[in-house]
């Protein structure tokens, strides 16, 4: 089970589409994977083809039981259709944080959290927020 765990997030890592769709499950909430595994493999087209030099480094992963967290660092060059915006051929880095459960060997349920503004941001698709406001500083 571990080895199992420890190669999809190493193939999610590579976003290799093809392993990754092996040793996905049915995923509530994708329907497509129930069995083909077409979701998943669906997503990490599309973040290769707006991103083909996408890379994602594993900083930190852990499992107990049935689960596996990972804290990932995603990087990558803006040169396709993402979020319905061309290339702005803009570098990208933000990190990721993903959660995923796995029965016989395969991922059933998965948790992640990217910083999608962070991207935007650094694609300048969206503007820098400005400072916190006076409310929000810590020494008020």
């Amino acid at each position: 089970m571990r080895r199992s765990r420890q190669r999809l997030m190493i193939a999610a890592s590579a976003a290799t589409v093809a392993i990754v769709a092996t040793l996905v499950g049915p995923i509530p909430g994708f329907a497509a994977t129930r069995s083909t595994g077409a979701a998943p493999r669906a997503v990490a087209a599309s973040l290769r083809r707006a991103f083909p030099d996408l890379t994602l480094t594993i900083e930190d992963m852990t499992d107990d039981g049935d689960k596996v967290w990972a804290r990932i660092r995603s990087t990558g060059t803006h040169e396709g259709p993402f979020f319905g915006n061309a290339a702005t051929h803009r570098r990208m880095a933000i990190d990721v944080i993903d959660i995923a459960r796995f029965e016989d060997g395969k991922m059933v349920d998965h948790w992640g959290v990217a910083d999608r503004l962070g991207v935007l941001v650094q694609l300048e698709l969206a503007p820098r927020p400005g400072p916190a406001s006076e409310a929000l500083r810590s020494d008020h």
